[in-house]
């Protein structure tokens, strides 16, 4: 047998928590946030504070491993924090449950393993998953229950002994770990038990490119991402569509991808040159293209190639103890958790009177249940192959042995109710496994190179048995029998037929032989220097250790907590997309925080927004700056919408961890970033500082659902429709044609980058701690329940300046930020007009309608006889018919600005109508100041934004274009007509009156967004230093 001999660690590598040991709020050792006028309690917090630092230095790297509760999941993930413990400077805690824990037959045993052991609860201490039918819906639910608040509670006495979780590395099969792990400042690791190829089948159906069930009469699935073809036999069964036993096992797969876009890293339990085809034209420099969504890669990338480009996935694999691998760390031969009791003397004495070679070792693994007449047809299969057998059959099994057949075979067979394997394997006298084709069990025995015969019994194990047939071609594959052939039975001559295929066929050297290669794969992929250990590697220079920096950031924090200057209790930093439509309501938002006693609020702009026009005045929230990597010209200085949008992710996200840690620095840490959903990425910069997220949709309800059903493919694009058709989109009130949906979802080909851009404001949004809309409940509440189901959503708007709905925020009487310098004399002019006279006119910041078009509305205004205020930037006068402002001025009729204060003109008492082009935040400025409308929607979500404001909201109409798209001289003046003085224009007034009161309603003390806003500061920071607004 081998021997583990001792070897010394081979790489030194001190690590810190940098930023995130920090942001744990120094964080969960002083558990609330203190008040400059609260009493002073310096000696107790000071010295938590001195000890972080001098215990900072013990296990400078905490890694905290959480498996999924079960032995096949627990054994990957421990020996992954063995590898990772073996690095100097390295802590590693599993936290297994208390279950777990108890049933252990040698509880905590990790010999010399400085992986320390950590229990939480499951909900289940007494009996585990079986309280609850085992492993299926009602046990991952109490398990997700149970284990967020008792796994919170492990993280934050781990900060309060000193030592502070650094990264979680957390098992897919609880997605909900890195919601804990965010709130302790720690990074995410995902961790994938499965094989690369399983993980590659259970994508494609997540996103939908594989429709679910998978039947025969599919025929083969050529899979991107897979280098052989699958037949239906060959899925994962949970995707088969003969089992509709397991719906929950399903769910629980295929919800393994959610929000793995947004942690820090990815690994799989493998080893790339176990899977790693990949077409040449794929890498360029090496690197792989990160983007699913292009087609190139999505068919020519291959198994770890595939994760690596869609997920950032690593392997770093076989997670089998090193004794059996590469022997480099000291004493570990075992796995260390046993949660069956294994008869190691007894297979190990009579493995060892046994010749080479001449054994056939089977077992079915720790879960899978074949019935009676399967198991009594293996067992005289075994018996009739004439080859000698070990047999596991767990205790709650031995049941299904056909009568007296173990002693029958006690000359040739030895059945045991546990063993163990590796041990087994590696005994000289195996020359073959009879096996279940658990992805443990696999890899076990490719990294002792024995050959196989595939016995799939259900889940992952049926891709498993194609590989080990027709890819590393390692052995073969009975067939009948298991969850993947369709429930038949093994018969005994197919068991005999392919054990003495493997051990004595033909083709028996060749198995041996890919066996024994795989096995120095294995080995070379773990030795120092192998693609496993590279990857190990890497994952800890991440968290090289920086004491030096640690310390003076940790006395930053105790100057802050003796009022150096660390400003509101709770801090929130505020990154809107950089426009002035999306910076105003973000801004307005962080105003409402602000306005609470203890809350600090920063805007985070680019230095190009910064430099445009008048200063900000911002009221109580700071400003700072970032770079989207156009400092000088901003969005135009792109060649285009998709270079723009790639060099803000790239150069925002590093400024804006810059932008972050410079605010720790100062002693002013953050507590959330509110992030504007079209920067999906801000999550994981905000990740690296301990802060939580909170998502911020700056469109309506309706629109958000509208992209959401996209994103989650239950409405497919193009749309099938016409512009009559009505069409029904989940969680919309309202049927819909092809012209009310937004531009971007009717028309795919328009603007690609941008329907991108919003389908994608849903990528990892589960993940977030809050997701905000600015809206109000009332206004869509059909919609508004729809994103709370969906993604516990929140609607926080109004967001207009408080002095035109609630009046609690003093002074707040505009946004602050004007991107455009706004003219004086539209005050004047308005004066002189009579109440409810005026048509105001604007198409916001961004549209820029045809001369023909701007033509045909200038007539059309004048038309009206109605005096009229029309916005026209700078950049669109040119398209305003020659003469035309001088001949409406002159006769009284009309004046033209480049800009206004809108709010301000739509609250003026002159005016009777908005001729919008329904831009959300035009249309809610409308809304809250009671002004009818006239809708002329652009572009975007204008024309569903239309939609409401004619037919379900009712506060006026909405202008119909001709055959060219253009809206004609008679149909604006039509329209304008009917919302100043036609049959409904009091109806249209009444309602806008409605809508404006349930907007104040909404925002004061009490109403649906005011206890959403409170509720969201809540769970960020200290209530008790909360004041309520005036």
């Amino acid at each position: 047998m081998r021997t583990c001999p001792r070897c010394t660690r081979h790489l030194f590598v001190q690590r810190s928590r940098h930023d995130l040991y920090i942001k744990h709020r120094t964080l969960a050792l002083l558990s609330t946030i203190s008040s400059k006028s609260q009493p002073r309690k310096s000696s107790t917090r000071e010295s938590k504070l001195e000890a972080m630092v001098v215990q900072s230095g013990e296990g400078s790297v905490h890694v905290v491993l959480v498996p999924y509760p079960s032995q096949g999941h627990i054994n990957p993930v421990l020996q992954f924090g063995k590898r990772l413990a073996g690095h100097d400077g390295v802590r590693c805690t599993v936290a297994v449950t208390r279950f777990v824990v108890g049933s252990t037959t040698k509880p905590c045993s990790l010999g010399s393993s400085p992986v320390r052991v950590a229990v939480f609860s499951d909900g289940c201490d007494e009996g585990g998953p079986a309280e609850l039918g085992g492993h299926r819906g009602p046990y991952f639910q109490r398990l997700e229950e149970a284990g967020s608040v008792s796994l919170d509670e492990l993280l934050r006495g781990e900060a309060e002994r000193g030592t502070p979780a650094t990264v979680v590395v957390y098992d897919t099969f609880m997605p909900w770990v890195p919601r804990l792990a965010r709130r302790h400042g720690a990074a995410c690791a995902a961790f994938l038990t499965q094989t690369c190829a399983v993980d590659v089948v259970y994508t494609h159906a997540r996103s939908g490119r594989l429709p679910v069930p998978v039947g025969e009469a599919d025929g083969p699935l050529r899979l991107p991402g897979l280098p052989v073809e699958l037949d239906a036999g060959d899925v994962p069964t949970f995707l088969a569509a003969h089992d509709t036993h397991h719906p929950s096992m399903r769910a629980l797969l295929m919800n393994q991808f959610v929000g793995l876009d947004n942690v820090d890293h990815v690994f799989v339990n493998s080893f790339y040159e176990l899977e790693p085809q990949v077409r040449p034209k794929l890498v360029a420099n090496g690197v792989c293209s990160p983007s699913p969504r292009v087609p190139d890669i999505l068919f020519v990338a291959q198994e770890a190639e595939y994760m690596a480009a869609t997920w950032g996935a690593r392997t770093i694999g076989p997670t089998v103890p090193s004794a059996y691998l590469d022997n480099r760390l000291p004493d570990d031969a075992s796995y260390g958790f046993h949660l069956h009791t294994p008869m190691a003397a007894a297979c190990r004495e009579w493995l060892d009177a046994r010749p080479a070679g001449s054994v056939v070792y089977a077992s079915f693994g720790s879960i899978a249940a074949p019935g009676p007449e399967t198991m009594a047809e293996v067992a005289e299969g075994l018996y009739s192959s004439g080859s000698p057998f070990l047999w596991v059959v767990r205790a709650t099994e031995t049941g299904k042995l056909p009568a007296g057949f173990a002693a029958r075979a006690k000359n040739t067979g030895l059945i045991v109710p546990w063993c163990p394997q590796l041990e087994v394997l590696a005994h000289a006298a195996v020359g073959c496994f009879v096996t279940h084709c658990g992805w443990n069990s696999t890899v076990e025995a490719l990294s002792a190179g024995v050959p196989m015969v595939a016995v799939p019994q259900w889940s992952d194990q049926t891709t498993n048995a194609r590989y080990i047939e027709d890819v590393w071609r390692v052995g073969v594959r009975v067939r009948g029998g298991g969850g993947g052939d369709g429930g038949a039975v093994v018969r005994r001559e197919e068991v005999e037929r392919k054990v003495r295929e493997v051990m004595e066929g033909e083709r028996s050297k060749e198995f041996m032989r890919n066996a024994a290669s795989w096995s120095s794969k294995a080995r070379s992929a773990m030795g120092e220097g192998g693609s496993s250990d590279r990857n190990i590697a890497e994952f800890l220079s991440k968290y090289r250790s920086q004491k030096q920096h640690r310390a003076s950031l940790v006395a930053a924090m105790a100057s802050s907590e003796r009022g150096g200057g660390g400003g509101g209790g709770i801090h929130v930093v505020l990154l809107p997309y950089p426009s002035q439509g999306h910076i105003n309501p973000i801004l307005q938002f962080g105003k409402r925080l602000a306005g609470h006693g203890g809350v600090r609020c920063t805007l985070a702009v680019t230095r190009f927004i910064l430099r445009q026009g008048e200063p900000p005045s911002t009221g109580a929230v700071h400003v700072a700056a970032y770079s989207d990597g156009y400092d000088a010209g901003g969005f135009h200085e792109a060649g285009s919408a998709g270079e723009y949008l790639s060099r803000l992710e790239s150069r925002g996200s590093d400024t804006m961890d810059a932008l972050l840690r410079a605010e720790a620095e100062q002693g002013r840490p953050v507590d959330a970033v509110v992030y504007d959903s079209f920067l999906s990425w801000a999550p994981r910069v905000a990740a690296r500082h301990g802060a939580a997220t909170a998502s911020f949709f700056t469109q309506a309800c309706a629109v958000n659902a509208a992209y959401e059903s996209v994103f989650t493919g239950r409405v497919e694009l193009p749309l099938a429709a016409d512009g009559e058709e009505s069409l029904r989109l989940p969680g919309i009130s309202v049927g819909l044609t092809l012209d009310d949906v937004p531009t971007f979802m009717a028309n795919t080909e328009d603007s690609p980058a941008y329907l991108d851009l919003l389908v994608n404001q849903f990528k990892g949004l589960d993940m977030a701690d809050h997701v905000l809309v600015n809206s109000f409940y009332e206004l869509q509440p059909q919609e508004a329940e729809h994103m709370a189901s969906a993604w516990r959503a929140k609607t926080v708007g109004l967001t207009v300046p408080s002095a035109y709905l609630d009046n609690r925020l003093p002074d707040d009487t505009s946004y602050g930020f004007h991107l455009f310098s706004p003219t004086t004399e539209t005050k004047a002019w308005l004066e002189a007009r009579p109440p409810r006279t005026v048509a105001y006119v604007s198409f916001g910041s961004v549209a820029t309608p045809s001369p023909a078009q701007m033509a045909e509305v200038a007539e059309g205004l004048y038309n009206t006889g109605k005096p009229f205020l029309w916005v026209v930037r700078a950049s669109e006068t040119s398209k305003i018919p020659e003469g035309f402002a001088a001949k409406a001025a002159k006769q009284g009729r009309g004046l033209i600005v480049t800009w206004c204060p809108q709010l301000e003109v739509l609250a003026h008492p002159a005016v009777g109508c908005f001729v919008t082009h329904c831009g959300w935040n035009s249309t809610t400025e409308g809304l809250s100041a009671g002004v009818p409308m006239v809708a002329v929607p652009q572009w975007s979500d204008q024309t569903m934004n239309a939609k409401y404001i004619e037919d379900v909201w009712r506060v006026g109409v909405r202008v119909r274009p001709d055959g060219e798209g253009v809206v004609r001289k008679e149909e604006l003046e039509r329209c304008v007509r009917e919302v100043m003085e036609g049959e409904r224009s009091k109806e249209f007034m009444e309602n806008a009156n409605g809508w404006k009161e349930k907007a104040r309603n909404a925002m004061c003390e009490g109403g649906s967004s005011d206890k959403n806003i409170v509720e969201f500061i809540a769970k960020i920071g200290d209530t008790e230093r909360l004041r309520p607004l005036l």
